[in-house]
């Protein structure tokens, strides 16, 4: 317990950022080459793997598009779940490594490093609120493309129609598919909306603190202007790049 809470400390220290950023950028390359040597071993063509920037954050990502061809649901599904998988595989390699060796080698602080990187971001992976794998294996499950955007029109559609607008596209939509998105357009949005306040709360209370009315303006109207776009009746084109 006490090289646990020793090597814990050693993560949040400047010094460390050199050795964590390869050792994560590994486990997540390893991780994106496991969906796409899945998608290939069903006879799938994978024509895209790389990286994108986030908020100036670089994100890698793997297109497994070629997987919406594949008839068998399984095979769809085990696309989705070989990143996470794989991922799980060798936390629990770096888990036996961090408890079988000597606290202060350099091996038992690199798997230190995936133990705990890993296992926290697994529980963001599987989260199906979220656009990562949990996200398309439930979209996949579903047999439903592009759920997210499509659960987020449903409920704009939704609340438009209950104040008497008309709107032939929720209208014709199956009756499965538009309860489906509707149950997840509503509990991804109230999700959402959550999570955004608790944070504009904790950030906005801290830059008050600091009497910075300006930045908590400037931050307020860039979170309202980015996440108005989920709610506006854009197309469902099909999206399949997983990270």
């Amino acid at each position: 317990m006490g090289g646990g809470c020793s090597n814990l400390s050693r993560l949040f220290q400047y010094s460390a950022i050199p050795l964590i950023l390869p050792v994560v950028f590994l486990v997540i390359t390893a991780h994106e080459f496991a969906h796409g040597l899945t998608c290939k071993h069903f006879g799938g063509e994978v024509h895209e793997l790389g990286f994108f920037l986030i908020y100036f954050q670089p994100a890698l990502y793997c297109n497994v598009s070629d997987a919406w061809l594949f008839p068998e649901k399984s095979k769809r599904l085990w696309v989705g779940f070989a990143g996470p998988y794989f991922e799980l595989f060798l936390w629990a390699l770096a888990t036996i490594t961090w408890r079988v060796t000597d606290v202060e080698t350099w091996v038992n602080y690199v798997a230190f490093i995936v133990v705990t990187s890993s296992g926290i971001k697994t529980l963001f992976n599987f989260n199906p609120l979220i656009k990562l794998d949990g996200y398309y294996l439930l979209s996949d499950w579903l047999e439903i493309p592009n759920l997210r955007k499509k659960g987020f029109a449903c409920l704009s559609d939704g609340i438009r129609k209950i104040f008497g607008a008309r709107v032939p596209r929720f209208e014709q939509m199956r009756l499965r598919e538009r309860r489906i998105c509707l149950l997840y357009g509503l509990v991804a949005g109230v999700g959402s909306v959550w999570l955004l306040g608790y944070a504009v709360a904790k950030f906005g209370r801290s830059l008050l603190d600091q009497n910075a009315p300006l930045a908590l303006a400037l931050s307020a109207w860039f979170i309202a202007v980015k996440n108005s776009q989920p709610f506006s009746p854009a197309g469902w084109q099909i999206d399949r790049l997983v990270g």
